[in-house]
């Protein structure tokens, strides 16, 4: 069976080990949403940038922020440079207590203020080069921290069905090498099968499966790469597949998705 494969849901950088971050030229994505925040500052240049519909222009020294779950997608004016960050929840734990009380919003002018976190950014961006995550953290929490103080609005209460698809897609990727189905994992959160699909269709996008077999292809990759001896068979049957087929099937659809890595 064929999917017509849109990948609204980007999870790779969502289960990655660290924060995601990088300066570079001319940086384009499509629309996409995670369960991480994104962070976007403009070291020169200028960026087209639309969050929730909603399309914004941005130039040097100002910072697009992306909350979990808000679509977006940026594309570069001619001769741009970024920094571009994607931290994910398990660095999020103090972020996430104050941002109850507190948003930030999705652009962020003041150039003034900014040029202060484009420094710790910079921080932040040679500490994860060394994977060190006490210093990854702690610049993680006091570039939140400062954007939280200095442009922080109100917050709006928070979704049931955010939190609900947040704990179904952490229990997934905790569970990959065991037998997922609708059924099984349904079951586990109480659900009925039938509202369980349409609660996940609604946020992801395209078929439990296909979400599963992604899942399962990146950790198949993963363990290639930490464990050099192990052999891409053992590596596909250890994360869960039951043929090397069906790897080879979903890798398919992993480079289709991967398109912006």
């Amino acid at each position: 069976m064929m999917y017509n494969v849109c990948m609204d849901y980007e999870s790779i950088r969502d289960f990655s080990k660290i924060p995601y971050i990088v300066q570079c030229e001319n940086s384009t994505s499509f629309t996409h949403f995670h369960i991480s925040i994104e962070l976007i500052y403009v070291v020169d240049g200028t960026v087209s940038f639309s969050i929730n519909g909603e399309n914004h222009v941005l130039h040097e020294n100002e910072i697009a922020f992306v909350e979990s779950y808000q679509p977006h997608s940026n594309s570069p004016y001619p001769h741009c440079t970024t920094i571009n960050l994607v931290a994910q929840q398990e660095f999020l734990s103090d972020y996430r207590l104050n941002s109850k009380k507190l948003r930030i919003p999705e652009t962020l002018k003041d150039t003034e203020f900014n040029k202060t976190v484009k420094s710790l950014l910079n921080n932040l961006l040679s500490s994860a080069k060394q994977n060190n995550d006490m210093l990854i953290k702690g610049y993680l929490n006091i570039i939140l921290g400062n954007l939280l103080s200095h442009y922080g609005e109100q917050a709006a209460a928070s979704s049931n069905k955010s939190r609900e698809i947040v704990e179904i897609i952490t229990y997934i990727n905790d569970n990959y090498d065991t037998p997922l189905t609708l059924d099984s994992i349904a079951n586990h959160f109480s659900y009925n099968k039938f509202y369980f699909s349409k609660l996940f269709n609604k946020y992801i996008k395209y078929p439990l499966n296909t979400y599963i077999g992604i899942i399962r292809v990146q950790k198949v990759f993963e363990k290639l790469h930490s464990q050099k001896d192990l052999s891409l068979i053992d590596a596909v049957f250890e994360c869960g597949f039951n043929s090397l087929s069906t790897f080879y099937r979903y890798q398919k659809l992993f480079k289709t998705y991967n398109y912006n890595i």
